[in-house]
């Protein structure tokens, strides 16, 4: 794999380096999420996780009448219930002079790395997808009463979707799992510590992340990132 390779092996945990990548090509062709367990070297995600002790957390709402988009939390707060999508918490921020804290860092350095050539290209040859722009999130943090409510990420010409898991601890009790449902079939994916999902927002599919437990006293912690298919040339 060369320096390409060289670059990944100081992230990725080894045995996802080696998969061929078959099951994960059949599952995400039948439209159903996928799972990669401890996916990160434990070093790599432990100097991520660090980033949860940070300051600069806010809130961030969406209503369905808004195409998905964040709005402001009056707007949101004057929005009737069954009109609200989602209500949790980002990273939005830094705290000044906080921006070049080891933890800041790695976020920051994960969240570049999953737009490498290096990454895509691994990524593409797992998945059987080609992978146009690479399209990041910010660090997000859900609690009891918190929710992402039922709806599509096909938008933006999304054409692969993942969730890295940045908490350390999970529970059946806990709740607060990830649901897909389309084609006469519902997918539960557990937020397991460490786990990538995958999953590919083909029409007639949504999902959303299931109500937190009754005593859920956790922190559901995560990592967004979304890839746009290649731009078609018209010529």
């Amino acid at each position: 794999m060369g320096d390409a390779g060289s670059v990944l092996e100081t992230w990725l945990s080894p045995r996802h380096l080696r998969a061929d990548g078959g099951e994960v090509r059949s599952a995400l062709g039948q439209g159903r999420p996928v799972a990669l367990d401890d996916f990160l070297l434990p070093d790599r995600l432990a100097d991520v996780r660090g980033v949860y002790a940070e300051s600069g957390w806010q809130d961030v709402c969406g209503i369905r009448a808004a195409s998905e988009h964040d709005v402001d939390l009056g707007t949101w707060r004057a929005t009737p219930d069954a009109q609200r999508l989602y209500h949790y918490e980002e990273l939005l921020r830094t705290a000044p002079g906080r921006e070049l804290e080891p933890a800041m860092l790695s976020s920051v350095r994960l969240r570049m790395m999953f737009g490498t050539a290096a990454f895509m290209g691994w990524l593409g040859g797992l998945t059987g997808l080609a992978l146009g722009a690479s399209q990041p999130g910010r660090p997000r943090r859900m609690r009891a009463g918190h929710y992402l409510r039922s709806h599509s990420d096909q938008v933006l010409e999304r054409t692969l979707c993942m969730v890295l898991y940045l908490h350390e601890a999970w529970a059946e009790g806990l709740g607060a799992a990830f649901e897909m449902s389309g084609g006469g079939q519902v997918t539960r994916i557990d937020p397991l510590p460490g786990r990538l999902l995958l999953f590919r927002p083909l029409p007639g599919t949504a999902h959303r992340v299931l109500p937190f437990g009754p005593a859920a006293a956790w922190e559901r912690r995560s990592l967004s990132h979304w890839y746009a298919a290649p731009i078609r040339d018209e010529a």
